[in-house]
């Protein structure tokens, strides 16, 4: 009779602690996505409708996103944790949600195992862009065309239409001038030589090159002041004349001091910064007015992973290795 009983005990121990109570066709059992073991990210929504088991990966916390999923869905547990060897899986992601469909057979006990990579959108540890610094040197100079859509002093932006040989430049950007002591025409289509700040200039091409870090540090900036104080400031650093047309001794002067303080700033491209690139139009020996551009290479951030599991609390059946878990579902 004790044999029995004990028996009856262990068959009743292992079904509770290796089965979640079996659910009708349609219902849906819902479990905590955790990141690091302790972080609730999001949900794991388990439901079937006799046909398909469908496993829904929803992430509920603000900024967290999913990178990869990967889920086990079988009649016999997974034989490790290791969540690239599941037979489910979706890669390259950047979503809050994502799902799958499983073909069952109903009454089967199923073992499921939901695994995720997660990230936060402020976890950024670098980036991947399009061109780096090296690029850039490589690249110029370049020649091709400019056009201005704009003429100081009476915009509030200045925007240059830019075709190169290369390619790298083709595009609209926001432009500055270099060069108080020159003209250019509006809307009229120049030949122009581009220059990285990070290369060598012609020597007559701006007055103080060495001062281009300061411009590099002022265009990555938001000043609440309009565009032509910043461009006098801009002036100020790069023409030999320190007294710029229209230039303010106070706000001009403001920003000049908050560069001076930025010397051998170097523009960060992960992080979005910006660079100039000087451009010299010319027609035959006509020298125009030495221009800039902001050039923001495009970047794909990289973030910090963590990786996460659906818990199933009393539920679970934790992975011999590792601190993940899997759980039975009985359609």
């Amino acid at each position: 009779m004790k044999r029995i009983l004990v028996i009856a005990f262990v068959l009743a121990f292992v079904a509770g602690s290796f089965s979640v109570n079996a659910v009708n066709a349609g219902q849906q059992v819902d479990y905590p996505l955790l990141a690091g073991q302790t972080t609730p990210v999001g949900m794991i929504h388990v439901f079937d409708n006799g046909t398909n088991l469908s496993v829904q990966y929803e992430i509920t916390q603000p900024g967290w996103f999913l990178v990869a999923t990967h889920l086990y869905v079988g009649a016999t547990a997974p034989k490790s944790g290791a969540p690239g060897q599941f037979s489910y899986h979706h890669t390259s992601l950047h979503a809050t949600l994502d799902a799958y469909d499983v073909p069952i057979v109903v009454g089967t006990r199923y073992y499921v195992a939901a695994h995720a990579i997660v990230s936060n959108e402020q976890n950024i540890i670098g980036s991947d862009c399009s061109v780096t610094q090296d690029d850039l040197n490589a690249t110029f100079p370049d020649t091709g065309t400019v056009l201005v859509t704009h003429v100081y002093p009476i915009q509030t932006s200045f925007d240059l239409v830019v075709s190169t040989s290369s390619g790298v430049l083709n595009g609209t950007y926001s432009g500055w001038c270099a060069d108080a002591s020159h003209g250019i025409s509006f809307l009229t289509s120049y030949p122009a030589t581009f220059y990285s700040d990070f290369g060598t200039l012609p020597a007559s091409a701006i007055d103080k090159p060495e001062n281009l870090d300061l411009v590099n540090w002022i265009i990555n900036q938001e000043f609440p002041y309009p565009y032509t104080i910043v461009q006098n400031a801009i002036w100020y650093l790069l023409e030999n004349d320190t007294n710029p047309p229209y230039c303010d001794p106070t706000y001009c002067m403001d920003i000049v001091n908050q560069a001076l303080g930025h010397d051998g700033f170097v523009p960060n491209f992960a992080m979005g910064d910006a660079t100039v690139i000087i451009v010299l139009p010319k027609i035959g020996d006509t020298v125009y007015q030495t221009l800039l551009l902001e050039f923001t290479p495009e970047c794909t951030p990289i973030y910090q992973e963590d990786t996460a599991w659906a818990s199933a609390g009393g539920s679970a059946i934790p992975f011999k290795t590792g601190w993940g878990s899997y759980f039975v579902y009985i359609p």
